[in-house]
């Protein structure tokens, strides 16, 4: 029966979970007692069971390598909420994984490198699809022409734009180089929910770059926080090594938003977007976050 389920059985099915279990067990114990193969009549039988066993194991190995990738597949379909793919659906086969870890290490690592390879690409394509919905929304206080002194105030853009700056949320009686306006107001609250494009452009709204900065590093560190959480529990690894074996699943998503905020810094006329770019980033310390 055990060979029947291994090799037949749905691996999602609780029956093939129980006899992996057994599986395991048998393979442990010829782990731990080398020394019995061959040795009186027990030994006999362990030396004449083991080709099987060892096979069987490599059975297991396959068809549980496949089934967990096509449950990442499942990720990759259009508009999927990935974790509640992972806290619904895939949290439920951790002990696939694990019995990979345990019997057949080359296939653990050939699994976790394929769902950091996918994952990372969907983490990616998430950014820069988010990035590009803010950017529709994002507009700039200042223009070229704008300097700190000028002999002529009316000429300055934020003198003729009182609708961005209701659009901002910001107070139109002090439209002037020299003030603010209250946009250090983003360096407050950094767990503030990140910005519903659709639902700001709904109500008009319309945003400074340095509040897409924000919203973007508060989505990628929501995911980064999450992402750590189920690897280390579905994989069953300690902190250090799923730093070693998932490190670098968030390269291209913060890749991104550097290249985002190096666009914003380089074609602003706007000296604060930069000292607010600064800050932020300091605040919220992405990279450091990620590294620990």
């Amino acid at each position: 029966q055990l060979i029947e389920d291994i090799c037949n059985r749905d691996v999602g099915h609780p029956e093939f979970a129980e006899s992996l279990r057994q599986l395991s067990e048998k393979l442990l114990f010829l782990k731990n007692n080398p020394n019995l193969a061959g040795v009186g009549a027990a030994g006999k039988a362990i030396k004449d069971i083991e080709p099987e066993i060892v096979k069987l194991k490599t059975k297991a190995a396959s068809r549980v390598r496949q089934y967990l990738n096509d449950q990442f597949a499942l990720l990759k379909k259009p508009k999927t909420n990935i974790q509640l793919i992972q806290r619904d659906v895939l949290l439920r086969y951790r002990h696939l994984p694990a019995f990979l870890k345990e019997h057949h290490v080359d296939v653990f690592i050939e699994v976790c490198n394929g769902y950091s390879e996918l994952v990372g690409k969907l983490y990616a394509d998430h950014i820069r699809n988010y990035l590009s919905e803010l950017g529709r929304l994002q507009v700039e206080l200042y223009a070229k022409g704008d300097v700190l002194i000028s002999e002529n105030p009316s000429t300055l853009r934020i003198a003729h734009v009182p609708l961005m700056l209701r659009q901002l949320n910001l107070p139109a009686s002090s439209r002037s180089l020299y003030d603010l306006m209250n946009r250090d107001s983003v360096l407050s609250d950094l767990e503030e929910k990140p910005i519903i494009a659709h639902v700001l452009d709904s109500q008009g709204g319309k945003l400074l770059p340095e509040r897409v900065f924000k919203s973007l590093n508060q989505i990628l560190l929501d995911v980064v926080a999450t992402e750590i959480i189920f690897t280390m529990e579905f994989f069953q690894l300690t902190a250090e090594q799923n730093k070693v074996i998932f490190g670098g699943i968030f390269k291209g998503a913060i890749y991104a938003v550097l290249e985002a905020m190096r666009t914003a810094v380089n074609n602003t006329q706007d000296v604060y977007v930069i000292l607010l770019l600064g800050v932020l980033n300091e605040l919220e310390n992405l990279t450091e976050v990620i590294g620990q």
